[in-house]
């Protein structure tokens, strides 16, 4: 492997020459200088070592990035809205020169250690809850941004969607249908009350859009399903005999089509079903499913240029911002 040493002799300068080019310092190296580096280096394949960037930058150069969405089985990769967030967040690390480490789980405790060990310029928690967050601040001062936080204390930088205002749109799209009534299904609100978090606002939407035509919302208009045990849930929808379902995700709303179809139930035929993100996935299941639009891209990339902009202590305007959101017209609601 070429080291600078095999450059500058190559080139007849000193190795500090060399490093000056290729840390960008070249104020006072010739043009003819740069070019013949720049040419020996292409042809020597020469990689900078990560090691002695660190030394020498004081950075790392690495985003750490923590997701706790567990909603299939303890693999959060596989889940569409997921994988669609994470690689947004990597392609915009790696754009702006930064590399990404990821890790995903849901146990406090080994975020916990992983985090107060990592060596990264700063992290992302994607799904993270209150209580884990405020004890991985007290373990480490390293910039943070929060992908989707609900917190009571406002004082830490996140990118979130307008959950409530979307779960609200979809709801009334759904009543303009002609339907009444309606459910909401969803994987955290288990009492059916709404709690601090993304269902829980989406479900606070679903309750505005019914209190506007004055339709009280008991537990009877909730669907709490188990991630790890979801048929015995299935069979409590088709027996609530709604005319439409509000699913608080679009992945619950693909499973909830394809438990209703084992159940011998259409959608939109039978009974009509709404998503909420338009992940990629949306477009194409069957049939195509009416969704909230939240915009994975716009939420990704933010996430990342607020974290570096910390890093690079540079003016952040806004430190909480929630991403507007809009209805996408498919195939799975029928007008009654």
């Amino acid at each position: 492997m070429a080291t600078i040493k095999d450059i500058a002799e190559r080139a007849g300068v000193s190795t500090a020459t060399v490093s000056n080019v290729i840390k960008g310092k070249r104020n006072k190296v010739s043009k003819e200088t740069i070019e013949k580096i720049e040419k020996i280096i292409t042809e020597l394949n020469y990689v900078p070592s990560m090691g002695a960037r660190i030394l020498s930058e004081k950075r790392s150069k690495i985003i750490g990035v923590i997701c706790t969405f567990m909603n299939v089985k303890d693999n959060s990769l596989k889940d569409p809205f997921t994988a669609e967030l994470l690689g947004v967040i990597e392609n915009e690390i790696r754009k702006n020169g930064y590399y990404m480490m990821l890790y995903a789980s849901n146990k406090p405790e080994e975020i916990k250690n992983l985090v107060s060990t990592w060596s990264v310029d700063g992290l992302i928690f994607a799904g993270i809850n209150e209580k884990t967050y405020n004890n991985l601040r007290k373990i480490s001062k390293k910039p943070v941004v929060v992908i989707d936080g609900y917190y009571k204390n406002d004082d830490f930088y996140n990118v979130g969607t307008n959950d409530e205002e979307g779960g609200y749109i979809i709801t009334k799209y759904l009543i303009d249908k002609g339907h009444k009534n309606i459910i909401f299904v969803d994987e955290t609100n288990k009492k059916g009350n709404p709690i601090k978090t993304v269902d829980g606002e989406r479900l606070k939407g679903f309750k505005r859009a019914l209190k506007e035509i004055g339709i009280k919302y008991t537990t009877n208009n909730h669907v709490y399903i188990d991630p790890l045990n979801k048929e015995k849930f299935f069979d409590e929808i088709k027996n609530k005999n709604s005319t439409a379902v509000v699913c608080s995700s679009d992945n619950i709303a693909f499973e909830v089509i394809n438990g209703l179809k084992k159940r011998n139930i259409c959608v939109p035929e039978n009974i009509s079903v709404t998503g909420f993100d338009d992940v990629y996935l949306s477009s194409l299941s069957s049939p195509a499913l009416t969704t909230i639009n939240q915009n994975i891209n716009e939420k990704g990339e933010k996430a990342v240029r607020m974290l570096i902009n910390i890093i690079e202590e540079k003016h952040i305007e806004n430190k909480n911002i929630h991403i507007s959101v809009s209805i996408k017209e498919r195939d799975s609601v029928k007008k009654i």
